[in-house]
């Protein structure tokens, strides 16, 4: 059964699995400082985007630490952030809550749901020389899944 590090390899190396805007980027991982440990963060041109992954159902608390690590990095002076932060993981229970928190957050957060927003049943698409949702591109040769 995939994990959180195996979520984390396939989005490191396929950005563009969450956002068009990461295309290209070459991800840090695991950055630290102090007690925080970010799971992705990319170098953008206005900024350092942070990525937080979850395999479970996301919480407030998920969010809330993203939001702590949006304001470390923030007050490390070595780092301006990004506009947009991204939240990835399944869908929860109760979403009312993460986006009520998440509206009144500074700064901007997308929640990205596993096989919603951000698929883990990918073909390779040769002509593209990427990965796509399963099901786009006619019968897969070269295929990934990700089951959580």
């Amino acid at each position: 059964m995939p994990n959180e590090h195996d979520l984390e390899t396939l989005l490191a190396h396929h950005p563009y699995l969450i956002s068009e805007t990461l295309n290209g980027q070459i991800p840090k991982r695991q950055l630290k400082r102090g007690r925080n440990r970010l799971d992705l963060a990319f170098e953008l041109a206005q900024g350092l985007c942070i990525v937080e992954l979850k395999k479970t159902g996301l919480t407030v608390d998920d969010l809330r630490q993203l939001l702590r690590y949006c304001r470390s990095w923030a007050r490390s002076r070595a780092h301006t952030l990004a506009e947009v932060h991204y939240l990835v993981g399944k869908r929860p229970r109760e979403e009312k809550k993460l986006w009520q928190v998440a509206a009144r957050s500074k700064y901007k957060v997308e929640i990205l749901y596993l096989d919603e927003h951000v698929p883990t049943r990918l073909v390779w698409d040769d002509e593209k020389r990427r990965y796509r949702p399963q099901g786009t591109i006619p019968a897969p040769v070269d295929y990934l899944s990700l089951h959580f």
